[in-house]
C-alpha cells in the first residue's frame, strides 16, 4: 500500500469507511414523544469515520482517496453529496441501503438527541470486493476508521483472535527470533495487538454481539 511520494509534495493518502452514513441534522424548540414534531434549519452531509477524515483532507487541499461501501438510494445520494464536496472516492457497490443517522438539537435545552442505525449486512463477496478495492489503491498512508457492520464484527472477532495466536505460536516455533530484528515476525505480533487496541479485543466483541441478538 506504500508508494514513493514525489520530493516536496504532499503524500498521498487513501480512506476506508465500510459504514458510512448520511448525518442529517434537525432542530426543534422540544422533543416530546408521540407528537408530532416540526423541524428547521435541515442539512445533509456525508458521514462515517474515514469519510469524514477525508472531507478535511480536501478542505487542506491533500491529496485522497475515500474508499467505501454504499448501496441503494441512500447510498446514491451519500455519493452525490461526496461529489458536492469534491471528494475522490472508490464506491464499493453493497446489496443494503446505507444507513442515516439523525441528530435532533433541542433550543429550548441546548440538548442533542442523536439516532443512529446499526447499518446494513455486508455479505463476503462484497467484502472481499472491498478488499480488492483497497489493494489496487496506491497511497502513503491509508486510515481505517468508522464503525463495523454486525457481519464484519464476527470477522473482525475471530480474525483478530486468530491473528493473535498465529504470531505468538511463530515466535516460539522458531525459539524467540521472531523477537529479533532478523525477523519480521515481531512486527505482525504488534500489529496484530494494535488491531486489538484500535478495533476493540475478542471479548468487547463478543459482548457487543450478544447484545446486538439480545435486542
Amino acid at each position: 500500500m506504500n508508494g514513493a511520494s514525489t520530493p516536496g509534495a504532499c503524500a498521498r493518502i487513501a480512506t476506508l469507511t465500510v459504514n458510512p452514513t448520511i448525518d442529517t441534522a434537525l432542530e426543534a424548540p422540544q422533543v416530546v414523544h408521540t407528537h408530532k414534531i416540526r423541524t428547521s434549519n435541515e442539512s445533509l452531509h456525508p458521514g462515517g469515520g474515514g469519510i469524514n477524515v477525508a472531507r478535511v483532507l480536501v478542505r487542506f487541499g491533500a491529496p485522497v482517496q475515500a474508499i467505501f461501501l454504499a448501496g441503494g438510494s441512500t447510498g446514491r445520494l451519500l455519493d452525490r453529496l461526496l461529489e458536492r464536496e469534491q471528494v475522490h472516492r472508490t464506491l464499493v457497490p453493497i446489496a443494503g441501503e446505507t444507513r442515516v443517522s439523525v441528530t435532533v438539537y433541542e433550543s429550548s435545552t441546548g440538548h442533542e438527541y442523536r439516532f443512529v442505525p446499526e447499518g446494513p449486512v455486508v455479505s463476503p463477496p462484497e467484502w472481499q470486493e472491498c478488499l480488492k478495492r483497497i489493494g489496487e489503491t496506491d497511497c502513503d498512508y491509508f486510515v481505517g476508521s468508522g464503525s463495523l457492520p454486525a457481519a464484519l464484527k464476527v470477522a473482525f472477532r475471530t480474525g483478530g483472535v486468530a491473528g493473535r495466536r498465529v504470531c505468538a505460536a511463530g515466535i516460539q516455533l522458531h525459539g524467540g527470533i521472531g523477537m529479533t530484528w532478523e525477523h519480521d515476525l515481531h512486527l505482525y505480533l504488534k500489529r496484530a495487538k494494535a488491531d486489538e487496541i484500535a478495533l476493540g479485543d475478542a471479548s468487547w466483541h463478543r459482548e457487543r454481539i450478544a447484545r446486538l441478538m439480545a435486542d
